[in-house]
């Protein structure tokens, strides 16, 4: 638990004023909107880090890859999930939004995370990606979208991005 709160103090630390304005923008509920919260949050948690060469920095201290990785994912997630869970109380709206967004949060940091590790930004390509798959969602792209979540197989992809991320930024940039 030691090291979790070590990555939470540090992203308190250095990041608070984003981190309260994404909870407070999350607040809005709107399916579009809190996609492109989320990823505003998730792309300046680690992968911004990746992309300025601090991660170098958090691993002189005892953390491994893979536990910046996800500690800096959960941290991310439970913001949302908690503005998530006020606004679906406060507006008495159907919860299955809000499990619709946690399965679009690991596609949003995967994402993002291989585009900085890949040394392509944090921000740009995840942004277009996901412009890419609002546009399409209207069609039968809605069905395995990641982020619109009309079926399982969203799901899957979603979750095996993620993976994908964490392997990759786990291999230090080197998938094989």
């Amino acid at each position: 638990m030691k090291r979790m709160e070590f990555v939470l103090r540090r992203d308190f630390k250095e990041k608070s004023g984003l981190i309260i304005v994404a909870f407070f923008l999350f607040l809005i509920p709107s399916h579009f909107w809190r996609i492109i919260v989320s990823l505003i949050l998730f792309s300046y948690l680690l992968p911004k880090d990746v992309e300025d060469g601090k991660e170098n920095l958090l691993l002189s201290f005892p953390l491994k890859r893979w536990e910046i990785f996800l500690y800096d994912f959960f941290i991310g997630t439970t913001i949302l999930l908690i503005a998530g869970f006020i606004t679906v109380g406060v507006l008495k709206m159907n919860v299955t939004s809000v499990f619709r967004l946690l399965l679009a949060f690991p596609f949003i940091y995967g994402v993002s995370m291989i585009s900085s590790t890949a040394g392509k930004g944090n921000f740009g390509i995840p942004l277009l990606i996901l412009i890419l798959d609002m546009a399409f969602s209207w069609s039968w792209w809605r069905y395995v979208s990641p982020l619109y979540q009309g079926s399982v197989i969203g799901a899957v992809i979603s979750i095996l991005v993620f993976v994908l991320s964490l392997i990759y930024f786990n291999k230090e940039g080197k998938m094989w």
